[in-house]
């Protein structure tokens, strides 16, 4: 499963003023570029508030096996066997609009998309994908509890309940043949609609921090007008996500999240003719999140689904992802 996103994790010591000055009032950014890339979960602490004018670089990795026939988990086969790694490059910008703080985002991947028949056909191979992947482009801004800051005026802010929009689209820059089984493109359009929710539990005090975060979103589908060697037309409803985070300082530089994720995909046609029905899919999954540094951060996760029933449809799928994060 792809996982896409934008974390921040709020780290500052009220003894020290001027340590907190120098970093941002001690704000160390962290970005999860989970699921704003494809259609999985975006990752605990992903929209948190941040001064304006913060930069972030990610650099990810993450691996999946499973039954998923495109690396955005969209489209699944009970007869297939596949395994996708991906590397994610990604930048953020924190920006005010309109006195509510926002963040755009720019995210590339490439990698290698292979699999075989093996569950109906003995060794029967398929051939590979390797290269770049889909070109995705995100905003989010917030509506409340997450003012555009200062990183002066940042220092006696406390998140509370903060309600964002996202919006994203996926461009079909990837590499993509229509004689291939599996792609690293998808070779149509993308867009996606979310409401990123996040609750503090308790008090917001560093190293005991404690969150409830929810992320419902839809994604919609341009058609692929070169489908399969036959250069087919193939459509697809909308996917609907529902992604849940409980996430827990353990100190004030380590921090554990319990990720739970819920996807239906709609129906598929080729040509009019219905191909594919509707399924829903869940996953649970851990994270554990560590700041190295002042300015670096790497999170470890994994992420597996839920009794899964891949002949009707249904997503099978391990992930294991690394992410490494650099602000400032």
């Amino acid at each position: 499963m792809v996982f896409y996103s934008a974390m921040i994790i709020v780290i500052y010591n009220q003894k020290d003023k001027k340590q907190m000055n120098r970093y941002f009032k001690s704000i160390l950014l962290v970005a999860g570029l989970g699921s704003m890339l494809h259609a999985t979960d975006d990752g605990p602490r992903m929209y948190w508030n941040a001064p304006v004018g913060t930069n972030i670089l990610q650099a990810y990795f993450w691996t999946a096996s499973g039954n998923s026939v495109t690396p955005e988990n969209s489209q699944t086969s009970p007869y297939l066997d596949t395994d996708i790694n991906i590397g994610i490059l990604g930048y953020n910008r924190i920006v005010d609009v309109a006195g509510h703080s926002a963040i755009v985002t720019a995210v590339m991947t490439g990698g290698k998309v292979s699999g075989d028949t093996s569950k109906i056909y003995l060794n029967k191979d398929l051939r590979s994908s390797s290269g770049l992947g889909d070109l995705y482009l995100q905003g989010v801004i917030n509506v409340f509890g997450a003012p555009a800051l200062s990183a002066e005026a940042f220092a006696d802010y406390r998140q509370d309940t903060v309600l964002s929009l996202l919006v994203g689209v996926t461009a079909p820059t990837g590499d993509y043949e229509r004689d291939r089984a599996l792609n690293l493109g998808m070779n149509r359009w993308n867009m996606r609609v979310g409401l990123p929710f996040m609750y503090t539990i308790g008090d917001w005090v560093p190293g005991e921090i404690t969150t409830l975060e929810i992320l419902p979103s839809v994604w919609f589908y341009g058609d692929n007008d070169d489908y399969t060697r036959l250069g087919l037309n193939l459509e697809q409803d909308p996917m609907y996500t529902l992604e849940a985070h409980i996430t827990r300082d353990i100190t004030t530089s380590l921090f554990v999240s319990l990720d739970y994720f819920v996807q239906r995909t709609g129906d598929s046609f080729v040509n009019g003719i219905q191909t594919g029905t509707a399924n829903t899919s869940d996953s649970l999954g851990v994270t554990a999140g560590y700041m190295f540094n002042a300015q670096t951060q790497f999170q470890l996760r994994y992420a597996g689904t839920l009794s899964p029933d891949p002949d009707q449809g249904e997503l099978e799928a391990d992930m294991f992802q690394f992410n490494l994060n650099y602000f400032w």
